[in-house]
């Protein structure tokens, strides 16, 4: 019985390291999620990849370009304001 379980144990540690090698933002997990939640019914790994890495560099456009407005503004904090006129400007 423990060898089954160091058996699952060891493939989710060999999971866990493979993610945080890839360039995903955000975990399979969550993607798989707001998907269903947005109405779809099953998606590939590869398709959560993909959608991963895409939301996080939309996501590091957007606190750019907001940290660009809050420092106009002689701020080091991004405000409600900066984010929605960094996605006013894409």
């Amino acid at each position: 019985m423990f060898e089954k379980l160091r058996i699952k144990t060891n493939q989710a540690n060999d999971a866990y390291k493979a993610h945080k090698e890839r360039e995903e933002a955000f975990h399979f997990n969550t993607i798989l999620r707001l998907s269903k939640k947005f109405g779809a019914e099953r998606i590939s790994r590869d398709a959560a990849i993909i959608l991963s890495v895409h939301l996080a560099q939309e996501l590091e456009r957007l606190v750019k370009e907001a940290d660009k407005y809050s420092r106009h503004a002689g701020r080091k904090t991004i405000m409600a304001e900066d984010v929605e006129l960094a996605i006013q400007r894409k």
